[in-house]
């Protein structure tokens, strides 16, 4: 998923390796490198030392640098549960993507977008306002596609999870529309660029 602001990777048909198109504007300019996927997420201590837990994740969370500080090793144990539903692997689509594991049925979650933040409860009127925190072992990962196998449904608690509209096979990358989630979500999800298909 691509939050407002974020970029997101694309890979072409010749032979530079990466461009990045933003959204609303493209810079192309050339990456050199091959990105790594997964990615490794090193989940600070509150404080921000370094502490003995890792999470796989996606550049759109780490690079430039990690996009949500608020995700320390407290809120990723409250928050985070291992799933044997999906893993992040590299996408046909662009970079890294969401692979199912096993087959998902239609209508089952598949994985946390975004958490509300706990402290939107005490602003009353204002508490949507508050940022959402994408999730760093899979709010990231989830690519576009103008035909996707999955949609975004809210929780009563503010959480945001990624459900099968279809049933997906394992192997299959788990996609999402970012038109229609930009339309459900405003203040969170860009739409995708002008001809960003899969």
């Amino acid at each position: 998923m691509l939050p407002k602001g974020r970029t997101a990777m694309f890979p072409f048909a010749w032979s530079t390796p990466f461009f990045i198109l933003q959204v609303h504007e493209v810079t192309a300019y050339a990456k050199f490198r091959q990105m790594r996927c997964p990615m490794d997420y090193d989940v600070p201590l509150p404080g921000g030392e370094p502490s003995s837990m890792h999470l796989n994740s996606v550049a759109n969370f780490l690079e430039p640098k990690v996009q949500d500080t608020w995700w320390d090793e407290p809120h990723v144990e409250e928050y985070y549960q291992p799933s044997d539903t999906f893993r992040i692997a590299p996408s046909k689509i662009a970079g890294c993507g969401v692979i199912a594991a096993r087959e998902i049925k239609a209508g089952e979650k598949v994985g946390i977008v975004w958490v509300k933040d706990p402290k939107a409860a005490t602003m009353k009127y204002f508490g949507d306002l508050m940022p959402r925190h994408f999730t760093p072992w899979f709010g990231r990962a989830v690519n576009h596609c103008n035909r996707p196998n999955s949609h975004l449904e809210e929780d009563f608690d503010g959480t945001v999870w990624t459900v099968a509209t279809r049933e997906i096979a394992d192997g299959e990358e788990v996609t999402g529309d970012y038109n229609e989630a930009a339309k459900q979500f405003p203040h969170q999800v860009e739409p995708a660029p002008a001809g960003w298909t899969c």
